[in-house]
């Protein structure tokens, strides 16, 4: 269900720089920014359970994705955050990203279903 969801997410931003950031007990970039949905489809097929450590490491894959985002102008950076439980492991906490973020510019929501948006307005 997830990957189904995040690639439709990716299909639907044609022509936008897109990355794939995964996590776990730690991140990992999967993929950098690129406009290549096929790449990033392919990307996408390749995520496994089981690929990195066991955990949760939400503010270490938020400090990777912003490390993608800062150089790129207002308005053309979001990040959106899916995951199925609460940090427990990495650094830095997910305490330390919106203290970045709002340096860098960025907005943060979250909803309900476990998911954050990150947003630079513009």
């Amino acid at each position: 269900m997830a990957r189904e969801t995040v690639r439709e997410f990716v299909r639907r931003r044609q022509g936008d720089l897109v990355g794939l950031v995964i996590f776990a007990g730690r991140a990992y970039l999967q993929a950098p920014l690129t406009t290549d949905v096929a790449v990033l489809d392919r990307l996408i097929e390749q995520v496994q359970i089981g690929l990195l450590p066991d955990g949760t490491a939400i503010g270490t894959a938020l400090a990777l994705s912003l490390n993608q985002l800062k150089n790129l102008p207002a308005g053309a950076c979001t990040i959106v955050l899916i995951t199925d439980g609460a940090n427990n492991t990495g650094e830095p906490s997910p305490r330390w990203p919106p203290k970045r973020l709002v340096l860098w510019g960025f907005e943060c929501t979250r909803s309900a279903s476990a998911r954050a948006t990150l947003r630079r307005p513009g």
